[in-house]
């Protein structure tokens, strides 16, 4: 059964940070399954999962990719909004949710999210649009087509992220529209000796976008993420960061 937070968790191998439901019992949390968690260890942000997006990718590939229409990704965002909305007791955070760069071509599903972000706003919380091409040369391809759609969300107090960035993408950061970057530590760590990148990331961070590490597997790659101007960090497997950061 797919579930987004409610009835049976099937992630049971993963920590819940609430630590107020066993496995089975009924849960009115949305689903967390990578946690980002600032330089002093405490949670900053989670991911929604299995949101409206995962179960239409799932849909597509199931179905040889034939597409949904956008009348159902908007009635997924809205959905995911109302059960939100419904929750008395809804943690106040950052939510990053993941969403292909193409969406943002149709404004139906825009109308979805901006939905769900107003609902985000009335729980104190905020909404963090994590963009993603599913390649870089079709980001680079659509971001002359996206660039109207992206202050539209900005202008609805919608935080925008770019994912899995590497250096050498073809995506320009702006920091009129983007608030943070994330960066994959196996490409951190292959582009550490590549000449300017540190002063690179230094120099991101100096226009006052936040830069994320993701995908952090083991202590030599988180100590290594602290020495530079990284301020969050989101390891690869949520039990294993949660047990890492009460060793260190």
């Amino acid at each position: 059964m797919e579930c987004y937070f409610k009835t049976q968790c099937r992630y049971q191998s993963e920590y819940c940070p609430h630590n107020k439901i066993k496995v089975g019992e009924q849960c009115h949390y949305i689903h967390i399954g990578r946690n980002i968690i600032k330089r002093d260890k405490r949670l900053f942000a989670v991911e929604i999962l299995n949101h409206p997006f995962d179960l239409i990718r799932k849909h597509e590939l199931n179905d040889h990719g034939s597409p949904f229409s956008s009348f159902v990704y908007n009635s997924m965002l809205i959905e995911l909004a109302s059960k939100i909305n419904q929750i008395q007791d809804f943690d106040k955070q950052f939510y990053f949710i993941k969403f292909e760069r193409k969406y943002l071509l149709d404004n139906f599903i825009i109308a979805g999210l901006l939905e769900l972000n107003k609902v985000l706003k009335a729980k104190k919380s905020e909404l963090v649009l994590e963009l993603n091409g599913s390649t870089l040369e079709e980001s680079a391809e659509l971001c002359d087509y996206t660039t109207e759609a992206e202050y539209r969300v900005k202008d609805s107090n919608v935080l925008i992220a770019l994912g899995s960035f590497q250096y050498d993408s073809c995506v320009t950061i702006d920091d009129t529209k983007h608030d943070f970057v994330k960066l994959d530590m196996k490409h951190v760590n292959k582009m550490k000796d590549h000449k300017g990148f540190i002063d690179w990331l230094y120099f991101v961070s100096s226009l006052g976008i936040k830069l994320i590490a993701e995908k952090i597997e083991n202590d030599e790659d988180f100590h290594f993420a602290l020495s530079l101007p990284f301020e969050y960090f989101q390891f690869e497997l949520l039990h294993n960061s949660v047990s890492r950061q009460q060793s260190l």
